[in-house]
C-alpha cells in the first residue's frame, strides 16, 4: 500500500499498488482536470512530485510535458503510479474550480428542520423491459464470404469482423477505446481487411491521403494522423508506401495513385539521406518502433551504434521495390529503374552484412548478438533472401523458439512470408492464439497483444489483430491480384488439412467466386471471374489459365 498526500488540499489517501495518481486523487475526493477521461492524450492532469518516488516517465508524458516541467517534477496524474509514500503539489490549473479556504467564522445555534425526510420503501425486484444500443462506425458492408469444413473458422471471422468494424469510423483507429488514432502500421493491415472483406476502398483512400498530408519538411510522414500531437516513427513512412501499393493493386483508382507519387519519392529521399557507405541506414531520428517484443525496449528493433539494423534495412528495400512497381505503373520509368537498381544493389550488400552461415539465419545487427523472426521475415519479403532458400528459411523461423517472436501485429508479415514462399499450408494451425482469445479469455474482439501473467493487454479491441479475416481469403482461399487495378487474378489456395473451402472476394468489376474440394490426392476447383478479367490458378506448382466467367479445373 502507498500513502498519497495531496497538497495544498490537505487530503491523504492510501491506495493499492499500481493505482495511478488520477485514480488516487478521485478516491480522496479531489477532482483533477482530465479532459480526455484519463487516457493520457489531453495533458491537463498535471501534478508536481514534492517527495517520494513515482513510476518512470511514459512516452505519453514525454510528448505532453516540456523538458523544464519534467525537471521541476511535473507528471501526468493518469500516467504516474506511486512506488511508495508520496507527497504531491496540485497546481491551480489542474483543479476544475479554484480552491477556497475559510479562515474565520461565527458559531450560532439553530434548529435544523429539513424539508426532506427519509421514508423507507419496499420495492419489487428490478426487471429489464427494454435494452438497446446504438452502433456508430464507418458503413462497411460485409461482402466477402468464406466457408470451410472447420466450423471454428466462422467464429474467427465473426470476431475479426467485429474488431475491424469497431476500429473504423471517420478514420481508421488502432483501437476504439485506448488511443483512437490512425497509426500507419495498424492501418495498413486494417486497409487490407477492408478491401478484401468489403471491396470499399474509400476509407483506405482517405487514410492514405491524410497520412500524406502529415509529411514534414524532411519527407517523412507522421506515424499517426490526424492528431494535434506530432509523433514520427520512420518505419511507418515505409509502411505507408506499402499501403499505397496495396491500394493500387486492389482498387481501380489510377489518378489518386499518381497524385501520391511525389510523396513516395519524398519518403525514400528521407531514408536515402540517412544511408551510410555500403547502403545500410544510419541512426534514424524519432521513435524507432518496429513491433512489441518483450526484449525490445519501447518496441525498438536492435541496432548498432552506427545505426545498422537488419529490420530497418530490409524494410527499406521493401519500400524501394514497392516504389519501383508504383512508378512503373503510375509514375516515371526513370524513377522505377532507379529504385529497382537501388534494391538490387542493396540486396547482396545486406546479405553479406547480416547473414550468419553457422545459424543459417539473418541476425538483427552485424555483430550477430540479437536474433528475431522479424529480420528473417523481412529478408524474405524484401527479396534479400535468395529465392532458393526462402521457403526453408521461413519454415525454420516459424519453429525456432530462440528468436524474438512476432507479436499479433507482425504475425501478418510472418504469414505473408509463408504464402509468398509456397508454405501457406502451415497457416491454419497458427490460429491457436486467436482461439485462445475467444475460448480462454472470452473476448468478442481481438486484443492488441496476448495477455501475459502480470501484463494484460491494454487494448482488448485492436484492428491489426483482425488479420485472419484477410489471411483466410488471401492465403487459404488463395485470392490475390496479379496486376494493378486487380486487372489479373491469381488463385493459389493453401487448404492445409481442410477438405473443402469456398468463398468470394469483392472486385472492382464484381466478385471473384472460388470453390475448392479435395478429391483424394487431387483437387476439384471452380472459379468465376468478373467480365474482362483473366487470371491464373496455381496448385502444387501446376499453373492453369483462367478466363473471365466460369472456370472448372481438376488437378
Amino acid at each position: 500500500m502507498s500513502i498519497v498526500d495531496l497538497e495544498p488540499i490537505g487530503r491523504r489517501i492510501e491506495v493499492d499498488p499500481a493505482t495511478d495518481l488520477l485514480t488516487a486523487a478521485q478516491k480522496a475526493g479531489v477532482d483533477l482536470v482530465a479532459a480526455c477521461g484519463g487516457v493520457g492524450i489531453c495533458g491537463t492532469c498535471r501534478v508536481r512530485l514534492m517527495r517520494g518516488q513515482l513510476s518512470p516517465l511514459t512516452l505519453t508524458e514525454e510528448d505532453q510535458l516540456r523538458p523544464e516541467e519534467i525537471a521541476q517534477g511535473y507528471r501526468l496524474a493518469c500516467q504516474a503510479v506511486p512506488l511508495g509514500d508520496v507527497r504531491l503539489d496540485i497546481p491551480p490549473e489542474s483543479l476544475p474550480v479554484p480552491q477556497k479556504m475559510q479562515i474565520d467564522g461565527r458559531e450560532s445555534e439553530f434548529e435544523i428542520v429539513p424539508n426532506v425526510v427519509p421514508v423507507d420503501l419496499a420495492l419489487s425486484a428490478p426487471t429489464i423491459e427494454d435494452l438497446r444500443s446504438t452502433f456508430v462506425g464507418y458503413p462497411f458492408e460485409r461482402n466477402a464470404r468464406f466457408e470451410a469444413d472447420d466450423a471454428g473458422l466462422a467464429r474467427i471471422q465473426d470476431v475479426g469482423w467485429r474488431t475491424a468494424r469497431l476500429c473504423a469510423h471517420e478514420t481508421y483507429m488502432d483501437c476504439p477505446y485506448y488511443e483512437q488514432l490512425e497509426y500507419v502500421g495498424d492501418t495498413r493491415i486494417q486497409a487490407l481487411i477492408s478491401m478484401f472483406g468489403t471491396g470499399d476502398g474509400r476509407l483506405v483512400r482517405n487514410a492514405i491521403d491524410q497520412i500524406d498530408n502529415s509529411r514534414n519538411s524532411s519527407g517523412a510522414t507522421m506515424s499517426r494522423y490526424p492528431t494535434r500531437l506530432p509523433q514520427f516513427i520512420p518505419s511507418f513512412s515505409l509502411w505507408w508506401i506499402g499501403m499505397l501499393h496495396d491500394y493500387s493493386r486492389y482498387i481501380d483508382d489510377p489518378a489518386f495513385v499518381r497524385r501520391m507519387m511525389p510523396g513516395v519519392r519524398d519518403v525514400l529521399g528521407f531514408f536515402e539521406s540517412y544511408q551510410k557507405t555500403g547502403g545500410s541506414l544510419g541512426p534514424l531520428p524519432w521513435w524507432r518502433y518496429m513491433d512489441w517484443v518483450d526484449a525490445w525496449p519501447n518496441g525498438d528493433a536492435p541496432q548498432e551504434p552506427d545505426g545498422s539494423s537488419a529490420p530497418f534495412d530490409f524494410l527499406y528495400v521493401m519500400g524501394l521495390n514497392w516504389a519501383a512497381d508504383l512508378e512503373a505503373a503510375f509514375g516515371a520509368q526513370a524513377f522505377s529503374a532507379y529504385y529497382r537498381q537501388q534494391a538490387a544493389t542493396l540486396g547482396p550488400a545486406f546479405q553479406s552484412l547480416y547473414w550468419d552461415a553457422g545459424r543459417r539465419l539473418y541476425a538483427d545487427t552485424p555483430r550477430k548478438a540479437n536474433w528475431s523472426q522479424h529480420a528473417n521475415v523481412l529478408a524474405v519479403l524484401s527479396g534479400v533472401a535468395p529465392a532458393n532458400m526462402a521457403a526453408d528459411l521461413t519454415v525454420r523461423v516459424l519453429k525456432d523458439t530462440t528468436l524474438a517472436p512476432c507479436s499479433l501485429y507482425f504475425r501478418h508479415y510472418l504469414y505473408t512470408a509463408l504464402n509468398r514462399t509456397g508454405e501457406g499450408d502451415r497457416y491454419l494451425p497458427e490460429l491457436a492464439d486467436w482461439y485462445t482469445m475467444i475460448d480462454k479469455y472470452g473476448l468478442t474482439t481481438f486484443s492488441e497483444v496476448l495477455d501475459k501473467p502480470g501484463k494484460p493487454s491494454r487494448s482488448d479491441c485492436h484492428g491489426w489483430s483482425a488479420s485472419p479475416n484477410y489471411e483466410l481469403l488471401h492465403t487459404v482461399l488463395g485470392v490475390d491480384s496479379a496486376a494493378p487495378h486487380f486487372g489479373r487474378v491469381l488463385i493459389r489456395p493453401f487448404l492445409g488439412e481442410l477438405q473443402r473451402a469456398s468463398g468470394s472476394v469483392p472486385h472492382p468489376k464484381g466478385a471473384i467466386a472460388v470453390t475448392l474440394e479435395r478429391s483424394g490426392a487431387g483437387l476439384r476447383a471452380g472459379v468465376t471471374l468478373p467480365a474482362g478479367t483473366p487470371g491464373e490458378f496455381v496448385w502444387k506448382g501446376v499453373r492453369r489459365p483462367l478466363q473471365p466467367g466460369s472456370n472448372t479445373l481438376t488437378f
